[in-house]
C-alpha cells in the first residue's frame, strides 16, 4: 500500500472491527506456531514459523476473518 496514502488517512474515521462473539473492539496480538516441513521450506530444512493472530481482549475469541486454522 502507498505509504503516502496512509500518512494522509484519518484513522479516527475508519470503521472498527468488532469481535463476532462478544462485539468488543479491542484485540491483542498473540502468536501461533506452524511447522514447515523440509520439502516445502525455502531453506530445505524443517522450520517453526510464528504466525501473529488477533485475540479479543474481552472474551478470548480468535478473529476468524484474519486467522484460518486448518
Amino acid at each position: 500500500m502507498n505509504s503516502q496514502y496512509l500518512q494522509n488517512f484519518d484513522f479516527t474515521k475508519a470503521e472498527d472491527v468488532p469481535c463476532k462473539k462478544c462485539g468488543a473492539n479491542v484485540f491483542e496480538t498473540v502468536v501461533t506456531l506452524k511447522k514447515v516441513p523440509a520439502n516445502v521450506s525455502p531453506t530445505k530444512k524443517p522450520a517453526v514459523v510464528p504466525i501473529p493472530i488477533f485475540r479479543c481482549c474481552a472474551c478470548g475469541e480468535l478473529n476468524q476473518d484474519y486467522y484460518q486454522q486448518s
